[in-house]
């Protein structure tokens, strides 16, 4: 911004200004993490605060923090719904260096093009041009709506014809072969039961670290979670899910 680089090049006004500013200690939300700042040195940290706070996706990134110190050496990250790849490609980062794979699941053909573009760079990645469900096949999958960046899978109502549906590879998650211990995201749009059940199997043999769902619409998902041994977190926060 103009006033950010007018401030910087200013020391003396910028010393002024500052201040003005009361130096009393206060509480901010980084992420989903607290921070004690003082307003007057860390006016940068509250700008970011605030600006998160703007942000639809910003809870996004607190996730992936969450997320991204999960996976072991030798491991794998599974990306179930990559889209353009937003943890697939800083997991891809460190897992060229750590020494894990990640294996990016983009139904959607147009935006695997772009998720393969992203990944090119890391040897650790690869991208799947598939959905995963709870049985291998054919799915029909269709945009929520005309103007809707959603890509899910097609429920028709009675009497609807459904527009624009495109037929997808449907995989297992239990038939995948990736090196193991896994750490999913899975962001499905309502397919989360489905998912889960094509890998019920991986599961039961204590194969999966964790999983990060980024939204469910079966509200028995947590119990049925915490039947299978898994503790539940806020993703973005880690305080307890309730």
């Amino acid at each position: 911004m103009w006033l950010d680089s007018f401030l910087f090049r200013n020391r003396h006004v910028r010393d002024r200004l500052s201040r003005l500013i009361p130096n009393r200690e206060r509480s901010i939300q980084l992420c989903g993490r607290e921070f004690a700042i003082s307003p007057r040195f860390e006016i940068g940290l509250v700008r970011l605060a605030g600006l998160l706070k703007l942000s639809p996706t910003a809870h996004e990134l607190g996730s992936l923090i969450s997320i991204i110190g999960l996976v072991p050496k030798g491991g794998s990250f599974v990306d179930v719904g990559a889209n353009v790849g937003f943890y697939s490609v800083p997991l891809a980062s460190i897992g060229e260096i750590v020494g894990f794979g990640v294996f990016a699941l983009e139904p959607n053909a147009s935006t695997a093009v772009r998720l393969r573009k992203n990944l090119a760079r890391y040897n650790c990645a690869t991208v799947l041009e598939v959905a995963a469900s709870c049985q291998a096949g054919i799915l029909e999958m269709e945009y929520l709506a005309e103007s809707s960046a959603t890509f899910h899978v097609s429920q028709p109502a009675a009497g609807v014809t459904p527009q624009n549906v495109s037929r997808v590879t449907a995989v297992r998650l239990d038939d995948m072969s990736w090196p193991k211990p896994w750490v999913l995201k899975i962001d499905v749009e309502g397919h989360e039961t489905e998912v889960l059940a094509g890998l019920r199997m991986t599961i039961e043999n204590g194969d999966v670290a964790a999983i990060m769902l980024d939204g469910f619409s079966d509200q028995a998902i947590p119990a049925h979670l915490r039947e299978q041994g898994f503790s539940l977190y806020d993703g973005r926060s880690l305080v307890p899910f309730r």
